[in-house]
């Protein structure tokens, strides 16, 4: 539940003892610091300062509004929308952060503005362009909710990055062949938390630590470029209370004061924080407290993580779309990925797009195979892939199991009137597919999309080819339907009805039906 904001006499508990250090009422502080950042930010916006970050913080201490909130998700779709979903070309941190600020509010960002936000992400070379910092984000927010792809495979590749890219003390730079900078390696250790049961993974982790606490000053504190910040602070204690490590490990206990005590030497009476004492309220750092307060206490009531939004109900998408709910837009989630035996064919470019939003995929990592068939069951799972249909269960043909691998795709191209049978108890999954029988699946998918036929005779259109008389009967309309639109190439005076479909002409079907439905 969304707490309302309390007033500012009531919640200033803050008081400093004697010796300068604070006693803390972690509730009546993070309610200060969070009424503090929605006053100074009342019109949150992507991509500035009392944006992401502020919204992260207020959503998970439980002290923003809804209507805070709607102006934010406002604003960021409207931003997504002017910039056609391309919030940047450099730093795709934008979409770590963005990733992250919809996540915390329930908001799916696969389908925000009509834009995939996660797509992005799959760009490893263009994140690890930007820093170890662009890693560190990516992983984060990749590791923040369960997506409709899997993510798995680009996770394991900024893991092995980020491990790669370790100073020799141990730690994290933003600088190649430095020192371990305290917020690098903090934020480094939030990434890889997740991936502590990898051996290589759980070694770094336990080394930054013990680097971490041999840069903690005397004070309790940690400092960025020689000066003691609150930033520094925030972050340290973040990655310590996403760890699962407290604040009061002896490890970070320096003359008895550890980095929460750090932390709150920068806070003022208003509830902002300071960059560095004696330099007044500056948002950045309040922005990094509120959310290191936040991250401490949900790890003090066993809570689940600051960035694992696994646990926020989710709110109906804000895509501004009117497709079929079931259909989903298939963005692109491995740039450019092409095959060695493909490329520059007559089939290259409808596999490559296909292979890059992860429709298709080759017979091997380098190779596609244009030439070879494939079966009815890889033909239906590969249509319902397309159109992102969700996997159903039907228990109707004998011949397919619920322990197939294709059990889920059949079952889904057969409830949404893809597929038949060749019998009504018979689907026959391993058979090769013919060119008639997948133009009839392809012009159901079609149709499904919302591509509507117009008046049209099958024997005009198909008697332009020497052999339409080979064509079966029930497949005359759904060919001759492919063939208007486009959706079938055939070459030459031949359909050749019943020839096994190969893998290229299958793709070539399969992305001229969703380039026509406007789902690439």
């Amino acid at each position: 539940m969304i707490k309302k904001f309390v007033p500012f006499l009531v919640i200033l508990t803050l008081i400093v003892t004697s010796a300068g250090v604070f006693a803390i009422n972690t509730d009546e502080t993070i309610s200060a610091v969070a009424a503090f950042t929605a006053a100074a930010s009342p019109e949150p916006a992507p991509g500035v300062t009392g944006g992401e970050w502020a919204v992260i913080g207020l959503a998970r201490s439980e002290c923003g509004s809804e209507e805070y909130f709607n102006k934010y998700l406002k604003n960021v779709t409207a931003e997504i929308k002017k910039k056609n979903g391309v919030l940047s070309d450099r730093k795709y941190t934008e979409y770590s952060k963005t990733v992250l600020a919809l996540g915390a509010l329930g908001v799916s960002p696969e389908n925000i503005g009509g834009y995939n936000l996660v797509s992005p992400l799959f760009d490893f070379e263009k994140v690890v362009s930007q820093g170890i910092n662009g890693a560190i984000w990516a992983l984060i927010a990749l590791e923040s909710n369960d997506f409709s792809v899997d993510t798995s495979a680009i996770k394991e590749r900024y893991v092995e990055h980020i491990l790669k890219n370790r100073t020799e003390d141990g730690g994290w730079t933003m600088m190649s062949g430095g020192e371990a900078e305290a917020d690098i390696t903090a934020m480094a250790l939030v990434a890889l938390k997740s991936f502590r049961d990898i051996e290589a993974v759980e070694s770094a982790v336990n080394e930054a630590l013990a680097t971490l606490s041999g840069m903690q000053k005397e004070n309790g504190g940690f400092a960025s470029m020689g000066a003691e910040n609150a930033e520094s602070c925030a972050q340290v204690l973040t990655a310590l209370s996403e760890l699962g490590v407290s604040p009061n490990d002896s490890r970070f206990i320096k003359n008895g004061k550890g980095v929460k005590d750090a932390l709150m030497t920068f806070s003022l009476k208003n509830g902002s924080f300071e960059h560095i004492r004696g330099a007044g309220g500056n948002l950045i750092a309040t922005e990094q407290a509120l959310y290191a307060l936040c991250s401490a206490k949900r790890a003090e009531e066993g809570k689940s993580g600051l960035f694992d939004f696994r646990d926020v109900p989710l709110k109906e998408s804000v895509s501004g779309s009117t497709a079929n709910s079931d259909i989903k837009k298939k963005d692109i989630i491995y740039s450019g990925k092409t095959f060695a035996d493909t490329e520059g064919t007559k089939y290259g470019k409808e596999i490559s797009e296909l292979a890059s939003r992860g429709i298709v995929s080759g017979m091997t990592e380098t190779l596609y195979c244009p030439e070879e068939g494939l079966t009815r069951a890889q033909f239906a799972t590969i249509t319902v892939n397309a159109l992102g249909l969700p996997l159903k269960e039907f228990d109707g043909f004998t011949d397919v199991k619920n322990t197939d691998w294709f059990y889920g795709y059949v079952a889904a191209a057969k409830i949404c009137g893809i597929v038949n049978g060749i019998t009504d108890e018979v689907f026959m999954p391993q058979s090769a597919i013919t060119i008639e029988q997948a133009a009839v699946m392809t012009a159901r998918a079609a149709r499904i999309c919302g591509i509507e036929s117009g008046a049209f005779s099958a024997n005009d259109i198909l008697s332009d080819y020497y052999d339409y008389r080979e064509v079966s009967s029930w497949a005359e309309k759904d060919l001759a339907f492919c063939i208007e639109y486009d959706i079938m190439n055939i070459e030459g005076d031949y359909i050749l009805p019943k020839k096994d479909i190969s893998r290229g002409e299958m793709a070539v079907m399969i992305y001229n039906m969703l380039r026509r439905a406007e789902l690439i």
